[in-house]
């Protein structure tokens, strides 16, 4: 089937029309608000969509006992840097901002973002052109990967929801680690950063209170064979990182075949569980819509644990978004 706009159709808004504000919706009758959506701009700009998770946030006062379903857009305009950016959710917040803060990391605020709904309780945010506020970001901080957009409420001062930014070459994959047994009261969370592209990885996991003696390590799900041990990144620090390294397969890390485990013995099978644990698997975590990779979860191996899968985090639209 074949649409097309009448002949002589105006725009609205011209500049909202090359600045990305249009797109085009498809609507069926089980889904008569859209059911497929393409958003269109011209050369210049570069559109993200990244949809907000509480586990994504880091802090102190943070939205775990949320449900908070939200999505935001960013758009880039390379002729002068100059973003746009958007915020909608489903529950009410008190306040969007954007910010600056690599995966896992906590976040510095650089804006906050004007509530459009004309001072009734917030649900939709925004910032940069298209509003009275100028915001303005390089390409490489928009790619870097470094960017998210975080949605604010009374309980939360930290932030209810995050959605990261990130170019389609990355995925971010999260997993929280849980006690093996009720012996057990340490808890941590983990991210993975996957480039895709060039087939490197990098990790950090957080603990909620780390001991000098406590070690964190990358093991196979399978029979816990330990493959990478994070370095603690101070004497007294609860967060342990590895450096952009390649992974033992691309495939098995997106597949839930390593995992995370904290004071596991060196070389320990799955009968000598780990303290605490968590399985690494973008099936259910923040794995790119543009770099998931599908098939069997180690393609060295031939073993296959876990689905492929991609969740929203980050999803990008355009010529290059996650």
């Amino acid at each position: 089937t074949v649409w097309a706009s009448p002949e002589g159709a105006e725009t609205l808004n011209g500049e909202g029309f090359l600045n990305g504000g249009y797109y085009f919706n498809v609507h069926s009758a089980d889904n008569p608000s859209g059911e497929v959506r393409g958003q269109f701009a011209d050369s210049r700009m570069t559109i993200f969509r990244t949809a907000l998770q509480p586990s994504q946030v880091i802090g102190e006062t943070i939205g775990e006992d949320t449900s908070l379903i939200g999505v935001g857009y960013v758009t880039h305009r390379s002729s002068d840097n100059a973003v746009a950016v958007r915020l909608r959710t489903d529950d009410v917040v008190s306040e969007g901002r954007v910010v600056e803060a690599a995966i896992g990391r906590e976040a510095i605020a650089i804006a906050t973002l004007i509530d459009l709904d004309d001072g009734a309780p917030g649900q939709q945010f925004g910032a940069g052109f298209g509003t009275d506020q100028t915001l303005t970001l390089a390409a490489t901080d928009v790619l870097s990967g470094k960017i998210g957009i975080d949605a604010i409420d009374a309980e939360n001062a930290d932030g209810t929801g995050r959605g990261q930014i990130l170019p389609s070459s990355l995925v971010a994959i999260h997993a929280d680690l849980a006690p093996v047994d009720e012996a057990q009261t340490l808890t941590a969370t983990g991210f993975v950063i996957l480039d895709v592209e060039r087939e490197l990885f990098e990790s950090i996991v957080r603990l909620s209170a780390a001991e000098a003696e406590d070690r964190v390590t990358i093991t196979r799900t399978s029979n816990g064979e330990e493959l990478f041990e994070l370095t603690r990144e101070a004497e007294d620090s609860d967060v342990f990182t590895t450096p952009l390294q390649p992974p033992v397969s691309v495939n098995g890390l997106q597949n839930g075949a390593y995992s995370f485990a904290v004071n596991a013995e060196a070389g320990s099978s799955s009968s000598v569980p780990a303290a605490t644990a968590g399985a690494v698997d973008a099936g259910s975590t923040e794995a790119g819509d543009g770099g998931s990779e599908s098939g069997d979860a180690e393609d060295s191996s031939g073993e296959s644990e876990g689905d492929s899968g991609g969740g929203e985090t980050g999803s990008g639209e355009g010529a290059g978004g996650y």
